[in-house]
């Protein structure tokens, strides 16, 4: 899995850059030579925990910064994004970057399910000694089954895909976006391949279609404020042959299934509500970091059988995202649900809000100007 580069002239205008394995960011050498910052996902990382690496110092070869993202609810490990740096200097106006997908399997072992190196290729360098991008050299991976048509996706997602043949040289992925929710298609979602290479948007009744030259070892990935709010997987892997024809669709779940997914500690007798939305500023601008607030009544809470308190006062909080989302758990459907949102320390907005028979809340806030 190897790319060798070069741009300009001399020996410090070549590399060799690979993908990435786990034996060498668990390496000793790694480790010490690397720092690390646990982070928040953002976009189609949003709701998954980052541990960030950087070099701590910067000399003469390539090296690697990039994140590994894990699940927050079990800490498993989804994939690592990754990025050289100090690429030769003539190939620096352009990112030499790559995915490594991991997946569990059933006995408990871990497999890499897919991967994928994109780095710039430079040609003759001009009077300023810099390459022209002339394009990419791309190599990937794909993992499945043996005899498996079809890549089985996460949660909420099916995927499929038919040996059917098109056009020579002409593969297509196509399918739909289901929003659970309201029963309905969801339009306006961004379809877009992983290298950003090809890119749709789902039509009024939910579907898209994308064409491509040639096959595919890609992901997709979809975004849309709904995916995001409900802390969907939104990063597909597809693989398709050069005629084939690929079907990656999406679907949001109920809202039933959403709250168990999402609040899962409630319990039969008083289920956990779940609350989600943005906050966004009068312009319409996300506003990160910003305290939700929920505060309601119980009214009678039982232990072993006996009634051991009533009319009890109970609030959550939690900060929004990056792109100003929040999601918290807890409330009953006892009582009317009392909403603050705060920044810099001052309360925003206050709001009285019913609890509907589902026990979810969708309400997005903004924010007056001071």
């Amino acid at each position: 899995h190897l790319i060798d580069v070069a741009g300009g002239a001399g020996p410090s205008a070549r590399a060799t850059l690979s993908v990435p394995e786990a034996a060498t960011l668990l390496s000793d050498e790694f480790i010490t030579t690397h720092c690390f910052t646990g982070i928040r996902g953002a976009g189609p990382e949003n709701g998954l925990l980052g541990l960030e690496f950087k070099p701590a110092k910067l000399g003469t070869k390539p090296d690697l910064s990039g994140v590994l993202w894990l699940d927050p609810s079990t800490y498993s490990l989804r994939h690592l994004a990754f990025d050289y740096v100090n690429i030769p200097a003539s190939l620096r106006g352009a990112r030499a970057n790559g995915r490594v997908d991991y997946q569990q399997l059933a006995g408990g072992e871990w497999i890499v399910s897919r991967w994928q190196l994109r780095v710039p290729r430079g040609g003759p360098a001009g009077p300023s000694g810099r390459s022209a991008i002339t394009g990419y050299h791309e190599i990937g991976g794909i993992a499945r089954s043996a005899g498996s048509p079809a890549i089985v996706a996460a949660t909420g997602v099916a995927s499929t895909q038919s040996a059917v043949a098109g056009p020579i040289g002409s593969a297509r992925i196509s399918g739909s976006v289901l929003d659970g929710t309201t029963g309905r298609p969801l339009a306006g979602v961004e379809v877009s391949t992983f290298s950003g290479s090809h890119r749709t948007s789902t039509n009024s009744g939910g579907g898209y279609e994308l064409s491509l030259d040639g096959g595919a070892v890609d992901s997709l990935v979809f975004e849309h404020p709904r995916l995001s709010l409900f802390r969907m997987p939104r990063v597909m892997p597809v693989f398709v042959n050069e005629r084939g024809r690929a079907q990656i669709s999406v679907a949001i779940p109920s809202h039933a299934v959403l709250r168990q997914a999402l609040c899962p500690s409630g319990s039969r007798l008083q289920p956990s509500g779940l609350a989600v939305g943005y906050v966004r500023d009068e312009s319409g601008n996300p506003v990160e970091d910003a305290m939700v607030s929920a505060t309601w009544q119980v009214k009678w809470i039982e232990e072993k059988g006996r009634l051991i308190s009533t009319n009890e006062r109970r609030t959550t909080d939690v900060r929004t995202g990056a792109d100003g989302s929040y999601l918290l758990c807890g409330y009953t459907r006892d009582a009317p649900v009392t909403f603050r949102v705060a920044t810099g320390g001052i309360l925003r907005v206050e709001e009285h809000v019913p609890v509907p028979r589902t026990l979810v809340i969708e309400r997005d806030f903004r924010i007056p100007a001071r």
